[in-house]
């Protein structure tokens, strides 16, 4: 009783040794627990922080690889489509050369029988032929006033030809392109021909 008294007055009252002993133990357990426990929670942070910047930078490189092989088959149509748009170039460029188309003698009537009688311009949807004072005659066998068509007026204000974007048709509402050159005979310019197409 009297060693207790003294480690009681020795250490101001507080339980005695032994619960100081106890209060020392369960420090010790709860650093041997909150440690362990501190380690998981920083390795388990520094994970996820991994696991989010993998993700971000794997989102980013998918992303601007999307963009570059958007960017090549943008490319590649392009000029696929541009192929095409001059391939009909060359194609019509070949017929306005013939000598019926060029001559000055024959009537757009006449012109347009003898490109039909040839299938000259194939599974064209139309072809129309405008003389430089505006008359017009298409493949339906329809005379028309060409002088205010937009074509008509881009190739007698000099452009080698035009290519219309594509345009709903006024007969039917299908889409379609419109391919139109200068007609010449000897450099003068006597007219225009435009190949419609779907």
């Amino acid at each position: 009783v009297k060693t207790d008294n003294i480690i009681c007055e020795n250490k101001g009252c507080t339980g005695g040794f032994f619960v100081e002993e106890e209060r020392k133990m369960k420090t010790i357990h709860s650093l041997k627990f909150r440690i362990p426990a501190g380690i998981i929670a920083i390795l388990i942070i520094a994970f996820i922080s991994i696991f989010l910047t993998s993700v971000s930078y794997l989102k980013s490189m998918i992303t601007e690889s999307n963009i570059d092989t958007m960017k090549k088959i943008v490319e590649l149509s392009r000029d696929s489509v541009e192929a095409s748009y001059y391939a009909k170039i060359e194609k019509l460029r070949a017929v306005v050369n013939t000598p019926e188309i060029a001559s000055k003698e024959l009537s757009l009537e006449s012109k347009m029988n003898y490109l039909i009688e040839n299938n000259l311009l194939g599974d064209a949807k139309r072809i129309d032929i405008i003389d430089k004072d505006g008359n017009g005659y298409d493949s339906n066998g329809d005379e028309f006033d060409g002088a205010g068509e937009y074509t008509y007026e881009n190739i007698i204000a000099g452009n080698e030809y035009h290519i219309t974007g594509p345009y709903p048709s006024t007969i039917d509402g299908s889409l379609c392109m419109k391919y139109t050159l200068p007609i010449k005979n000897n450099g003068e310019l006597i007219g225009v021909i435009s190949l419609v197409e779907d």
